[in-house]
């Protein structure tokens, strides 16, 4: 379960998040491309001085499977969970910026749903390069985040089958590079792409009960969450100044959490197990942008796992609205 928290977590801090940030187009042409996107992927650049961007979110997501330890995928009671969020970056020069989002998970599964408030990130972006014309240089943004354990993740109800729980319990703390650079292709036709390197290390936390990472009647401990590294590679391509395709590949991988302390009993009375296996999932993002103004644009999209490991096989279907002020 805790990949899904991962999931949602690197969707919001890795998603689209579209500042309008200075393009670079084509000298001799009055041109100048808008994009909104990646679906899943962070900018290169800053968003700019005095400048917020303001980008609500709605993912509805599909758990309908789930990859064992050899990557096999088996059936599961299938999982529904809405995600709604909203994301403000803050502008504070032309090297600084400050991005919050809050978030809101609608759950459901065999008949139970419950509605709770997820985790809160706080990430600050830092510009560390700046794309230039005739220079192979690519924007780069460093960005420092921290995740705050503001949703629920132990003490769980066992007749919600986990369906009230929304969070890792763990302070998380992320360190990424995003790379980003716009090729002018032909005409007005322009390219852009991005990659997103992070690596994020979580606190231990104290258990109690069910929670999302197993556990049962009598479960109380502490477990370890294993180090994260996600990487993402995205790409767009406007058919126009308004229509643009946008593609992501995204990859995580996370270590064992561990637990230490008492595991507890099962519904079943059998010792509970708690504690998840390393983890990995392969997943794409196709998605379709329409920009209405250099600070308007909406993009949809699908995402979706292809390969995984001791995670859920899903299907995301996401739209999102861009307003840069």
């Amino acid at each position: 379960m805790k990949i899904i928290f991962a999931i949602c977590l690197y969707a919001s801090l890795f998603a689209v998040d579209a500042n309008r940030e200075q393009q670079l187009s084509d000298p001799t042409s009055t041109f100048k491309p808008w994009f909104t996107g990646s679906l899943l992927s962070l900018p290169g650049h800053v968003v700019g001085d005095k400048h917020t961007n303001w980008q609500p979110y709605v993912y509805y997501t599909d758990d309908y499977g789930f990859y064992n330890n050899k990557g096999r995928k088996q059936h599961v009671p299938s999982t529904k969970v809405w995600d709604f969020q909203l994301l403000v970056t803050r502008g504070f020069g032309d090297w600084f910026d400050a991005k919050i989002n809050a978030q809101t998970f609608i759950r459901s599964e065999k008949g139970q749903t419950s509605t709770r408030f997820g985790d809160f990130e706080f990430i600050l972006g830092f510009q560390a390069l700046n794309q230039k014309k005739g220079s192979w240089i690519p924007d780069l943004r460093i960005i420092l985040a921290e995740t705050f354990p503001s949703g629920q993740y132990d003490k769980l109800n066992p007749k919600k089958f986990g369906t009230d729980s929304s969070g890792s319990g763990s302070y998380e703390t992320s360190l990424g590079f995003n790379f980003q650079r716009l090729e002018h292709i032909y005409r007005d036709h322009y390219f852009r792409w991005r990659l997103n390197l992070v690596y994020t290390v979580p606190s231990p936390t104290h258990v109690d009960g069910f929670n999302v990472y197993g556990g049962g009647f009598g479960t109380n401990g502490t477990i370890y969450p294993g180090n994260t590294f996600m990487g993402i590679f995205a790409f767009e391509y406007n058919f126009n100044q308004n229509w643009v395709f946008a593609f992501d590949l995204m990859q995580t991988y996370s270590n064992r959490a561990r637990f230490s302390g008492k595991s507890g009993r099962d519904e079943l009375g059998a010792p509970a197990k708690v504690g998840i296996p390393s983890q990995d999932v392969l997943s794409l993002a196709p998605a379709l942008e329409y920009n209405f103004s250099e600070a308007l644009g909406i993009i949809g999209g699908v995402w979706f796992s292809v390969r995984g490991r001791n995670t859920a096989d899903f299907i995301s279907y996401v739209l999102s609205v861009n307003y840069f002020m």
